[in-house]
């Protein structure tokens, strides 16, 4: 009876022993485990806050967690026993903690520039403080109207934006405005490869509709020393080389796509279109339908394939099936070789290469393509005049979309490229150069930051 009684009271103890310790844990889980609506910190705890254009992070007076623009900045926060904030809602103002028992914990905040309309976006951070869109356009204008770039001359300097008109002025009534030279604040980072890669570009030039046109630069995020240039075979796809087409022995095959005899025929895709493709297809661009929302669907690549017999002639038709014993000189070559005057409109609608019939021939699978000799040449590059200062210069060959000539007593066709010197040349079709995909973003897209290699845009449909 004893023992009984004594294993009763030991029992007994054990049991209010557990609930006493369990109270206790209990009391301090609630005294110090933060919820997610708490909304102010406690002694000892610190909000530090990087305001746009800040360099460093300056202690808050107050002890409400921010609301707004802001981001929490996870690398830099932290609690000293181990403890975590596992969420910030900066609608509310509120944080989240993931401990128990005191801590002192330090919160990072970093202001962030609301999204804003890309197109919008651009022309303002390039807009000399201009406060309104049309205040920027004007600017942007004004220095188009009072300083003409010299396109004989390489840009070798920062010269901004400037305006001309593109295939969609005439509709939307807005010029095409285009970086040139050594800009630094036209970066963007916008969907990833098929490993997974961020990828990277740069804006050439907002188009006439609204749309954002860029060019391929890699997987490998700016820094200070690269915020101008980036070199290497990373900065075409696959860091590798293509031919453009496979063989060079007809006028047609300058061709995005051609048909042989035809001078603007679409029948059969070159090899750097296929090669495109290929790549295009395995990124978040074409397999994630959030991010292929975000990508303009029926942007104009053009294919300039006008053509004269004479290199100061006038390019327009050539009547009949192109012959392989004659000499042709296409729109690009007279322009830019002879003239020096690089245009933003396509001559012929069945160059136009597009995914729909709409804006052009509707040849194609995908919204990508190449950049045009004549963009290039806005961008600061000149012929045969070598330039490793301005954003398109990569170290590299790499192919443009505008064909050169096609020499008929030797029966070889040329593309234009830009050379590894940063020049525009121009090479037979059949070389292997590097390819670096052109595409454009919505005009609905939304980004954020500010082009810097330090704040690329990244986009947004928010």
């Amino acid at each position: 009876m004893k023992k009984k009684i004594i294993y009763l009271s030991i029992i007994l103890v054990l049991v209010i022993s557990v609930i006493t310790l369990s109270s206790i844990y209990k009391s301090k889980d609630n005294k110090y485990k933060y919820k997610k609506e708490y909304n102010t910190i406690s002694k000892g705890m610190a909000i530090m806050i990087k305001e746009e254009g800040a360099t460093d992070y300056v202690q808050s007076n107050s002890k409400d967690i921010p609301k707004g623009n802001y981001v929490l900045n996870k690398e830099k926060t932290y609690c000293e026993n181990n403890g975590k904030v596992t969420n910030y809602n900066s609608t509310t103002g509120t944080v989240s903690f993931n401990f128990i028992g005191s801590d002192r914990c330090y919160l990072y905040f970093d202001y962030e520039v609301p999204p804003r309309i890309g197109y919008e976006a651009i022309l303002l951070d390039n807009g000399n403080g201009a406060t309104t869109v049309d205040a920027a356009k004007a600017y942007i204008e004004g220095r188009t109207t009072s300083t003409t770039p010299n396109f004989s001359s390489a840009a070798t300097t920062n010269e901004g934006m400037y305006a001309a008109d593109d295939d969609y002025t005439a509709t939307t009534g807005m010029k095409s405005y285009y970086f040139r030279g050594a800009v630094d604040n036209n970066w963007v980072k916008f969907g990833k490869d098929s490993t997974g890669n961020d990828i990277y570009w740069r804006i050439i030039r907002i188009n006439g509709d609204g749309s954002i046109r860029m060019i391929y630069t890699g997987t490998t995020a700016p820094t200070e020393s690269t915020k101008v240039v980036m070199t290497g075979a990373g900065t075409q796809i696959n860091a590798t080389t293509y031919q453009f087409y496979s063989s060079y022995n007809n006028p047609s095959y300058v061709g995005y796509m051609f048909t042989e005899g035809q001078q603007h025929g679409n029948g059969t895709p070159s090899t750097i279109k296929t090669s495109i493709d290929n790549w295009y297809k395995t990124t978040t661009l074409e397999t994630d339908a959030t991010t292929k929302e975000l990508v303009s669907q029926d942007q104009i690549f053009c294919n300039d394939r006008s053509a004269t017999t004479s290199s100061r002639g006038t390019p327009g038709e050539i009547s009949g099936s192109m012959s392989t014993s004659t000499t042709y000189y296409y729109g690009a070559y007279v322009r830019l070789n002879t003239n020096k005057s690089p245009k933003l409109t396509c001559t012929t609608a069945s160059d136009k290469f597009t995914v729909n019939t709409g804006n052009g021939n509707g040849a194609l699978d995908y919204p990508v393509g190449l950049i045009t000799a004549d963009e290039v040449a806005m961008a600061g590059g000149v012929w045969n005049t070598s330039n490793s200062s301005y954003y398109l210069y990569t170290n590299q060959y790499y192919w443009s979309g505008s064909p050169y000539y096609f020499i008929g007593d030797s029966s070889r066709a040329f593309e234009f490229s830009v050379r590894n010197d940063g020049a525009l040349d121009a090479y037979i079709v059949y070389i292997d150069y590097g390819a670096r995909p052109v595409i454009s973003l919505s005009s609905k897209a939304k980004l954020l930051g500010n082009g810097t290699y330090s704040k690329p845009y990244t986009v947004s449909s928010d």
